[in-house]
């Protein structure tokens, strides 16, 4: 029985994600694309990834580097490193691979990576099919998460 790919070997380059991405499309397969943050990665990320999996044959998460991160989030995130998220994200079953990115429009990475998981909040409203698009994987969660714990609450 194979256990499949590391986590580790999952984290690719956003030029060898365009790699797996085109052999699998040249195989039949349906690439889709996930993106977020993923700093302190919580069920609703999971549910999330899940669902995008289940849009296709394989996953391509594009995970938000620290510097974008920042911008997007504001001082003090993430929390987590980029590197620590990514071998956490990866190590999803659902995840195929998982490209850090710099960009934190990350519709501005190229359509050609797969079909775009899209909808505003994926824990509540189903992802649809669409190129290109991203997908916000429930980060107000995380947002919910980091302000309990910055006010001493229980996680």
């Amino acid at each position: 029985m194979s256990r499949g790919i590391r986590a580790a070997d999952k984290i690719v380059s956003v030029d060898d994600a365009r790699v797996h991405a085109r052999a699998w499309r040249d195989a039949g397969e349906t690439v889709v694309v996930a993106s977020g943050v993923f700093d302190l990665i919580h069920a609703g990320h999971v549910r999330a990834l899940a669902r995008a999996k289940a849009l296709g044959d394989r996953l391509l998460v594009c995970l938000l580097d620290d510097r974008a991160t920042s911008e997007r989030l504001g001082p003090g995130r993430p929390l987590v490193p980029a590197a620590e998220r990514a071998r956490v994200c990866a190590a999803l079953r659902v995840v195929d691979r998982l490209a850090i990115v710099s960009d934190p429009d990350v519709d501005a990475l190229p359509a050609e990576l797969g079909t775009w998981a899209r909808g505003a909040d994926p824990e509540l409203a189903p992802f649809e099919r669409s190129e290109p698009a991203s997908v916000d994987v429930g980060e107000r969660g995380s947002f919910d998460l980091v302000a309990r714990l910055r006010a001493g609450g229980a996680a």
